[in-house]
């Protein structure tokens, strides 16, 4: 993909209340997720190296064990395989994640509800 408008690409719903999108190159992806108020994606890592950009609203954000309230216009980098975590407040939020290199399971609708929230 060399141009995205990212109304046109398709959202994956993770679980009810929260959901993205995605576009990427060969070694890099953008996301655009969106979450429902006090949705929250639980702890996890991953050896993608990830930088997040607040869009719209507020989320708690835990990294290595260190918590942080972030809002709109804030940032946050998880290294590769630091456990990390969000969750969404109370008016919900809009978040861009950079992810290097692809993670593949945001390639094919459906694996990323399969990966965070199994059964």
């Amino acid at each position: 993909m060399k141009f995205v408008t990212p109304e046109h690409l398709p959202w994956q719903e993770m679980k009810e209340g929260i959901k993205l999108k995605a576009a990427w190159g060969r070694d890099m992806m953008v996301t655009i997720m969106e979450m429902a108020p006090g949705t929250e994606i639980p702890e996890h890592s991953h050896p993608h190296e990830q930088v997040g950009t607040i869009m719209d609203g507020a989320v708690q954000v835990t990294i290595k064990g260190e918590t942080q309230l972030m809002r709109r216009g804030e940032l946050y980098f998880v290294e590769t395989y630091e456990k990390h975590s969000i969750r969404a407040m109370e008016h919900g939020a809009k978040i861009e994640d950079v992810f290097y290199p692809v993670r593949e399971e945001f390639r094919r609708p459906g694996n990323a509800k399969v990966h965070y929230f199994p059964g």
